[in-house]
């Protein structure tokens, strides 16, 4: 008899094989382990009137479509249609100095905050691009994510607006804020999340953590890859909870697990259970597995709701174009309240 875990599983991986053909290309081409899957599984990804438009337009929605690039030209597979190579290029090239530029300008704010005698943790962005990626082409960076003790919170605002930086948006645990002649956007938290997640961080403790990375040839600090091991599983968690999730964000799972697979990934598992993340972090475990087509070695239960959840989440991920938000029905919010 099969148990309702293998039966999940199962129809999981059959509705991920059964996706458009363009799709599952993506997925594999922006796989950690492409090179093996292309050996392997040839025929069936380089099937035959690929819809390019489609394909390239849902990389770029899900923020995939420099990864992909990248992946198709270091396992030299000329696949990408020269109609729509150019582009793609030109793109890849914008996407690198506007990253250069958001290093640059992430490494000026951080010597002010300093001069300031202001702790401050920059996170996510380029820092994250350095840390998972072969270099800064590879990854979108929307703007420059900054962390700070809430009762500085304040202070590093009134630094930002000594600046030149306007507020474009204000939420309870962050606000953003834009600069008019760069254009450069900076999200300020004093949370990761909203009050009603359960999960959050102590920034003292996050402070006494933190790792220099180097980005571009600068040396900066940021979270240690256990605290970011955690964002990564808050972030994408809070994102489909909200049914807003991006593919690029399991694909940075899938990157972080490749990256840091040294870590002693029992004790990683133990301490993430401890603060409340065990199914978050099976969720993007799982993701990481059936999605993006990498694992970790050590083996650990799948509840059945990770299966049901992460099939739920699949299915929103998959329609394209993207469906406007609507209110969750009632199988989706017991799902919910199942997951977290």
């Amino acid at each position: 008899m099969i148990s309702s875990t293998n039966f999940f599983n199962h129809f999981l991986s059959l509705k991920i094989k059964k996706s458009l053909p363009e799709i599952r290309l993506l997925l594999a081409g922006c796989s950690p382990n492409f090179p093996e899957l292309l050996h392997q599984n040839k025929q069936e990804l380089l099937v035959k009137d690929l819809n390019w438009e489609f394909l390239l337009n849902f990389a770029n929605y899900h923020q995939l479509k420099y990864l992909f690039y990248h992946n198709c030209k270091s396992n030299n597979l000329d696949i990408i249609p020269s109609s729509f190579l150019l582009t793609l290029q030109r793109d890849v090239r914008i996407n690198t100095i506007r990253n250069l530029k958001l290093t640059q300008e992430l490494n000026k704010l951080i010597k002010i905050f300093k001069e300031a005698d202001l702790a401050i943790l920059p996170y996510k962005g380029t820092l994250l691009s350095a840390a998972l990626y072969p270099d800064l082409s590879v990854r979108y960076c929307h703007d420059i994510d900054l962390l700070v003790a809430s009762e500085k919170f304040e202070s590093a605002r009134n630094i930002l607006l000594s600046l030149g930086y306007q507020s474009k948006s204000q939420y309870k645990w962050e606000e953003s804020f834009v600069h008019p002649r760069t254009e450069i956007e900076v999200d300020l938290h004093h949370q990761l999340t909203p009050s009603f997640f359960v999960y959050d961080l102590n920034f003292s403790e996050l402070w006494h953590h933190k790792k220099s990375i180097k980005v571009a040839g600068i040396e900066l600090d940021s979270l240690s890859p256990e605290d970011l091991l955690t964002v990564l599983c808050i972030q994408f968690t809070k994102d489909t909870w909200e049914r807003q999730g991006k593919l690029i964000k399991i694909f940075d799972f899938a990157y972080f697990l490749r990256s840091y697979s040294h870590l002693d990934w029992q004790q990683e598992f133990r301490k993430l259970s401890s603060l409340g993340l065990k199914n978050p972090f099976l969720f993007c475990r799982l993701m990481s597995q059936q999605v993006c087509f990498y694992d970790l070695s050590f083996e650990t239960a799948f509840p059945s709701v990770i299966y049901l959840y992460a099939l739920m989440i699949y299915q929103h991920l998959i329609q394209f174009p993207p469906l406007k938000s609507e209110q969750k029905n009632i199988v989706e919010r017991l799902i919910d309240k199942m997951m977290f």
